[in-house]
């Protein structure tokens, strides 16, 4: 990062960098916050598009799972959150490849 960055700019390039370490883990935390199950609830990422996505990887959908147990249901719920961010990670992973050559040639012959 400190390559990268204009000698003036370099202490606040890594304050940035540090500061992701927090932003990491305090995401982290809300995504686990979404995967827990509270009174037979669906999560957002039950239906719709992600309840797609969800019903494709696990072959179970929200109706079926609402009449299980409650460790189906949780079961469910992980499924569903994190087959929902997987699908957002390679979609951004996917525009990250994409755009990757535009970056490298903004960078200069930096490696």
């Amino acid at each position: 990062m400190t390559e990268l960055s204009p000698l003036k700019y370099t202490a606040f390039i890594m304050g940035v960098w540090f500061s992701a370490n927090f932003f990491g883990h305090f995401f982290a935390g809300k995504i686990a916050k979404l995967t827990s199950v509270s009174g037979g609830e669906a999560s957002v990422f039950s239906s719709g598009f992600f309840g797609t996505i969800t019903e494709q990887i696990s072959g179970l959908t929200l109706q079926s799972v609402l009449t299980e147990s409650e460790g189906l249901q949780q079961l469910f719920s992980y499924v569903s959150v994190y087959a929902s961010f997987g699908t957002i990670s390679i979609i951004v992973g996917i525009f990250a490849i994409l755009i990757s050559p535009f970056i490298k040639k903004m960078m200069g012959g930096i490696h």
